[in-house]
Protein backbone atom coordinates (compact mmCIF):
# COMPACT_ATOMS: atom_id res chain seq x y z
CA UNK A 1 0.00 0.00 0.00
CA UNK A 2 0.77 3.24 -1.06
CA UNK A 3 1.62 6.19 1.88
CA UNK A 4 0.24 9.24 0.43
CA UNK A 5 2.74 11.35 2.26
CA UNK A 6 5.27 10.27 -0.31
CA UNK A 7 3.39 12.84 -2.38
CA UNK A 8 3.52 15.43 -0.63
CA UNK A 9 6.62 18.20 -0.26
CA UNK A 10 7.61 18.23 3.23
CA UNK A 11 7.47 22.34 3.31
CA UNK A 12 4.76 24.36 4.31
CA UNK A 13 3.24 25.92 1.56
CA UNK A 14 4.41 30.05 1.25
CA UNK A 15 1.93 32.55 3.79
CA UNK A 16 -0.56 34.40 2.14
CA UNK A 17 -1.23 37.73 3.36
CA UNK A 18 -4.19 39.80 2.18
CA UNK A 19 -4.93 42.92 3.35
CA UNK A 20 -7.60 44.15 1.23
CA UNK A 21 -9.50 42.48 -2.09
CA UNK A 22 -8.08 42.56 -5.20
CA UNK A 23 -10.14 41.10 -8.41
CA UNK A 24 -7.41 41.55 -10.99
CA UNK A 25 -5.46 38.76 -9.19
CA UNK A 26 -8.15 36.24 -8.51
CA UNK A 27 -9.30 37.08 -11.95
CA UNK A 28 -5.74 35.53 -12.83
CA UNK A 29 -5.42 32.90 -10.51
CA UNK A 30 -9.08 31.88 -12.15
CA UNK A 31 -7.30 30.24 -14.66
CA UNK A 32 -5.50 28.20 -12.38
CA UNK A 33 -8.42 27.21 -10.66
CA UNK A 34 -10.40 26.13 -13.60
CA UNK A 35 -9.41 27.10 -16.55
CA UNK A 36 -7.80 24.44 -19.61
CA UNK A 37 -4.88 23.81 -18.12
CA UNK A 38 -5.83 24.04 -14.34
CA UNK A 39 -6.21 21.77 -11.24
CA UNK A 40 -10.11 21.23 -11.79
CA UNK A 41 -8.65 19.80 -15.03
CA UNK A 42 -6.10 17.77 -13.24
CA UNK A 43 -8.07 15.91 -10.86
CA UNK A 44 -10.75 15.41 -13.66
CA UNK A 45 -8.02 13.89 -15.86
CA UNK A 46 -6.60 11.57 -13.41
CA UNK A 47 -9.87 10.61 -11.97
CA UNK A 48 -10.94 9.43 -15.91
CA UNK A 49 -7.14 8.00 -15.90
CA UNK A 50 -7.58 6.03 -12.77
CA UNK A 51 -10.30 3.88 -14.26
CA UNK A 52 -7.65 2.28 -16.93
CA UNK A 53 -4.37 1.94 -14.44
CA UNK A 54 -5.82 -0.99 -12.96
CA UNK A 55 -3.44 -3.54 -14.52
CA UNK A 56 -0.42 -1.96 -12.44
CA UNK A 57 -2.22 -1.71 -8.85
CA UNK A 58 0.31 0.73 -7.75
CA UNK A 59 -0.45 3.16 -10.28
CA UNK A 60 -4.01 3.16 -9.47
CA UNK A 61 -2.87 3.65 -6.17
CA UNK A 62 -0.53 6.64 -6.76
CA UNK A 63 -3.56 8.37 -8.48
CA UNK A 64 -5.57 8.70 -6.05
CA UNK A 65 -2.52 10.34 -3.94
CA UNK A 66 -1.82 12.59 -6.90
CA UNK A 67 -5.59 13.27 -6.90
CA UNK A 68 -5.64 14.38 -3.40
CA UNK A 69 -2.85 16.79 -3.56
CA UNK A 70 -4.68 18.44 -6.48
CA UNK A 71 -7.78 19.19 -4.58
CA UNK A 72 -5.64 20.35 -1.45
CA UNK A 73 -4.35 22.68 -4.83
CA UNK A 74 -7.82 23.13 -5.70
CA UNK A 75 -8.84 24.57 -2.30
CA UNK A 76 -6.08 26.64 -1.66
CA UNK A 77 -6.98 28.37 -5.15
CA UNK A 78 -10.50 28.30 -4.18
CA UNK A 79 -9.93 30.32 -0.94
CA UNK A 80 -7.71 32.44 -2.15
CA UNK A 81 -9.66 33.80 -4.91
CA UNK A 82 -12.33 34.20 -2.50
CA UNK A 83 -10.41 36.49 -0.14
CA UNK A 84 -9.34 38.17 -2.97
CA UNK A 85 -12.98 39.51 -4.04
CA UNK A 86 -14.29 37.00 -6.23
CA UNK A 87 -16.27 33.94 -5.39
CA UNK A 88 -14.18 30.62 -6.98
CA UNK A 89 -16.63 29.56 -9.54
CA UNK A 90 -15.52 26.59 -12.16
CA UNK A 91 -14.77 29.61 -14.67
CA UNK A 92 -11.42 31.61 -16.50
CA UNK A 93 -12.56 35.20 -15.29
CA UNK A 94 -11.04 36.59 -17.96
CA UNK A 95 -12.69 34.90 -20.33
CA UNK A 96 -16.08 34.47 -18.46
CA UNK A 97 -15.59 30.50 -19.74
CA UNK A 98 -16.93 27.78 -17.94
CA UNK A 99 -14.93 24.47 -17.29
CA UNK A 100 -15.95 22.11 -19.54
CA UNK A 101 -15.07 18.32 -19.95
CA UNK A 102 -13.45 19.02 -23.47
CA UNK A 103 -10.58 20.20 -20.90
CA UNK A 104 -8.79 16.87 -19.62
CA UNK A 105 -6.95 14.32 -22.06
CA UNK A 106 -8.19 11.20 -22.12
CA UNK A 107 -6.05 8.44 -22.37
CA UNK A 108 -7.32 4.76 -21.94
CA UNK A 109 -3.63 2.59 -22.07
CA UNK A 110 -0.88 3.15 -19.89
CA UNK A 111 1.83 4.39 -21.69
CA UNK A 112 -0.55 7.31 -23.10
CA UNK A 113 -2.08 8.31 -19.37
CA UNK A 114 1.10 8.70 -18.57
CA UNK A 115 2.57 10.82 -20.99
CA UNK A 116 -0.40 13.08 -20.51
CA UNK A 117 -0.16 12.97 -16.49
CA UNK A 118 3.73 14.31 -17.00
CA UNK A 119 2.95 16.90 -19.76
CA UNK A 120 0.08 18.62 -17.45
CA UNK A 121 2.45 18.62 -14.74
CA UNK A 122 4.70 20.25 -17.05
CA UNK A 123 2.16 22.53 -18.43
CA UNK A 124 0.87 23.61 -14.50
CA UNK A 125 4.91 24.58 -13.55
CA UNK A 126 4.86 26.74 -16.36
CA UNK A 127 1.40 28.32 -15.88
CA UNK A 128 1.26 28.93 -12.22
CA UNK A 129 4.89 31.29 -12.52
CA UNK A 130 2.77 32.95 -15.35
CA UNK A 131 -0.03 34.14 -12.91
CA UNK A 132 2.84 34.59 -10.30
CA UNK A 133 5.06 37.29 -13.13
CA UNK A 134 1.42 39.03 -14.02
CA UNK A 135 0.71 39.62 -10.61
CA UNK A 136 4.55 41.03 -9.57
CA UNK A 137 4.26 42.82 -12.58
CA UNK A 138 1.44 44.58 -11.64
CA UNK A 139 3.05 45.55 -8.08
CA UNK A 140 6.00 47.05 -9.53
CA UNK A 141 4.28 49.88 -11.51
CA UNK A 142 2.12 50.77 -8.47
Amino acid sequence: MINCHDFLVDLPYPPVEITEYNTYYATLISGVFAGPGSETTAITQYTAHNFFTFVQPQITEAYQCIISVELLHLNLLGNLIRDLGLPPKFLTYETNQYWNGSYPVYAYELRPILLTGMEGELLMSNKNPQAVSLIKTSIDTI
